[in-house]
């Protein structure tokens, strides 16, 4: 991740220098915590299988943000972000001797993201105004990790795996909404806050070997922060 600092520096002067020609484009840099679980799920018919969320967990995410407003009310939005999302899963299923086996895994997935979409937002009163928007988030994974427990009933086993990118496709896509406050607080400069819920619409999950049908979606609440310029 420290590789891509340079970048987001790079990114956030460029949009500085297209705000200065431009004044209805806002560049501006996010940092936003986020609680994410997976949505899962096992298609065969018969099965001895079945799938979970475990409990949700806690991530985050940097980057670098453009709005432009076409008018004071309505625009486009845009980002370029790091987006690490926790969460983990439990696959179970019965041996043919008729011992229940769950497999826990709590993994981590990094993405690089780039959401676009409309934006919507109240007149100024007082220095604030209240927004909302709406629209895409394509991404591409860039580290998949997980740590994988195997309960029989009778031992617990533990095992980390340091990478399982050849299990998970490479392309995300969800849909996102959101809404929350500008502040404005000298000039152009604003302080915002907001939350946005993102659905992943792409099974993330792939393993050719596999006839059990076992997907996974991704599903996140962020808590958007940022300082717009």
């Amino acid at each position: 991740m420290k590789k891509l600092f340079p970048i987001l520096t790079f990114l956030i002067i460029s949009f500085s220098a297209i705000a200065q020609d431009y004044p209805s484009f806002s560049p501006g840099v996010t940092i936003s915590p986020n609680i994410a679980w997976a949505s899962t799920s096992v298609n065969t018919v018969p099965s001895n299988l079945s799938a979970s969320s475990s409990n949700a967990k806690f991530g985050y995410c940097i980057g670098v943000t453009l709005d432009y407003m076409k008018k004071e009310t309505y625009g486009l939005c845009a980002e370029f972000r790091i987006q690490r999302l926790d969460m983990g899963y439990n696959l179970n299923s019965i041996s043919p001797t008729g011992v229940s086996i769950t497999n826990a895994s709590n993994v981590f997935y990094q993405y690089i993201e780039i959401p676009v979409g409309i934006k919507m937002r109240t007149v100024e009163f007082g220095y604030s105004r209240f927004y909302a928007k709406a629209g895409l988030n394509p991404a591409i994974c860039t580290k998949a990790e997980a740590t994988i427990t195997s309960n029989n009933g009778i031992n617990n086993s533990t095992t980390a795996v340091s990478n399982i990118s050849s299990r998970t496709t490479p392309i995300n896509l969800g849909l996102f909404i959101g809404m929350g406050l500008e502040y404005t607080i000298a000039g152009t400069t604003a302080l915002v806050g907001g939350l946005t819920y993102h659905y992943g619409v792409i099974d993330i999950y792939k393993d050719p070997n596999s006839t059990d049908n076992f997907t996974i979606n991704t599903r996140y609440l962020s808590m958007d922060l940022a300082i717009k310029f």
